[in-house]
């Protein structure tokens, strides 16, 4: 059990026991992302960070793109969503009006209650309070399949490293989420309707 500050709020993770958590890919189709937009700027092999408090958080034996870690979120209802999740933070600096593009691959392994699709909220965000958002956030929807999104986000100013996030909100509901791989991208000066809808 470890307790750390998150933002303002003081939270405790309760990380799971190290069994590994075998997760079928059906499709090696799954292992190459689609259009790349432009270069990371994240720590590609880190994966998603976890942050709050989890029933367990253990790692996945396979993961969406190879060379990346995931891992399987077994998650309760807190008093607000974001007060459990995941994140990967820039790496460099992002210039005032770049295109900030967050990609992840997620499924839903138990839906609350037992549903087979759920929703999770997702947005890029400053890393300091009130945590502004870049760009809008997105409910996106959770299936039983591994899936690719994305989410985009103009930057207002300049962002030093470590400044902006790309971030999932995991404390809904009870439920159980796979996350796999996870990165930021600096797409420069493109047209946010280039980048796919989810």
């Amino acid at each position: 059990m470890t307790t750390r500050m998150i933002g303002p709020v003081l939270t405790t993770m309760v990380l799971g026991a190290a069994a590994q958590v075998t997760a079928p890919i059906a499709s090696a189709g799954l292992r190459a992302t689609e259009a790349a937009f432009g270069p990371v700027i994240s720590n590609e092999a880190s994966g998603f960070v976890p942050y709050g408090r989890f029933v367990s958080v253990q790692p996945l034996t396979d993961t969406p793109v190879a060379g990346t870690k995931a891992h399987r979120f077994v998650t309760e209802k807190l008093e607000a969503e974001h007060r459990a999740g995941g994140k990967v933070l820039n790496t460099i600096l992002v210039n005032k009006g770049n295109l900030v593009v967050f990609e992840f691959w997620a499924r839903l392994a138990v839906g609350p209650n037992g549903a087979a699709e759920a929703t999770m909220n997702s947005r890029i965000q400053e890393t300091v309070t009130p945590f502004t958002g870049v760009g809008y956030g997105e409910r996106v929807k959770l299936t039983k399949q591994w899936k690719l999104y994305r989410l985009k986000g103009r930057a207002t100013r300049p962002y030093a490293p470590g400044e902006i996030s790309g971030s999932v909100f995991l404390a809904a509901d009870r439920q159980t989420v796979d996350l796999g791989h996870a990165i930021l991208r600096d797409a420069g000066a493109i047209n946010e309707s280039a980048v796919p809808k989810n």
